[in-house]
């Protein structure tokens, strides 16, 4: 009976630990992206335009959401922008 139970404990805690390490390699991987989009964005600290270069290197994609009720091409109204930063996704 002690070892039935000494043998689900061990197995508890050895999921238990799988799980933590997933965490530590995500938690790695984030940082990773983060330092490379620091260096990255460091080289453009001052800038007179943006030019297409820049655009392609920092950016990902950019999402821009239809007003609802509005119609494609009607203008006037506010539009939802989303940018999607390389290595980081999208900043709020």
């Amino acid at each position: 009976m002690l070892i039935g139970n000494y043998d689900e404990e061990k197995e508890t805690l050895q999921r238990t630990i799988r799980e933590l390490e997933k965490r530590i390699d995500a938690s790695n991987a984030a940082r990773s992206d983060v330092e490379r989009f620091s260096k990255l964005i460091q080289k453009y600290t001052s800038f007179e335009e943006l030019d297409s270069f820049m655009l392609h290197e920092l950016i990902e994609k950019i999402t821009i959401y239809e007003t609802p009720n509005m119609g494609r091409y009607r203008k006037g109204k506010e539009k939802i922008v989303t940018i999607y930063y390389k290595f980081v996704g999208a900043l709020q």
